[in-house]
């Protein structure tokens, strides 16, 4: 291989490094930006939530972990108008060990009708 050609290989590897260098780098950047934007709404959001807190002054009953049983609740059970039903039959634990332990729509079912039979 002839000195130019040594030259021309090594020109393009450097080449081809700057040039990942610079989408890493932009790739990088956008990132950043990505988290800023996405730091920025939560702060928001989070803010939000305090100013409506001040609202329900005294209202207890409503952690985090209740809340996100709230929503899995409702995910659950928001397109099956039968369970959305016999989920008002019985308690709030009873649906909520069943949302933990049951997977099958068909298996709730059973277990729900059980529970309201007997107890």
């Amino acid at each position: 291989m002839s000195t130019k050609q040594i030259q021309q290989n090594q020109d393009f590897t450097t080449f081809v490094k700057e040039i990942k260098n610079k989408i890493l780098s932009s790739q990088y950047e956008a990132l950043k930006q990505v988290n800023k934007e996405l730091i920025e709404l939560y702060w928001s959001i989070g803010q939000d939530i305090v100013q409506k807190q001040k609202e329900f002054v005294g209202i207890k009953g409503f952690s985090v972990q209740k809340l996100w049983n709230m929503r899995q609740f409702y995910l659950e059970y928001h397109q099956n108008k039968k369970l959305q039903t016999l989920s008002r039959e019985i308690s709030w634990s009873h649906n909520l060990y069943l949302l933990q332990k049951c997977k099958d729509e068909l298996q709730k079912e059973f277990y729900i009708k059980s529970v309201i039979k007997f107890g």
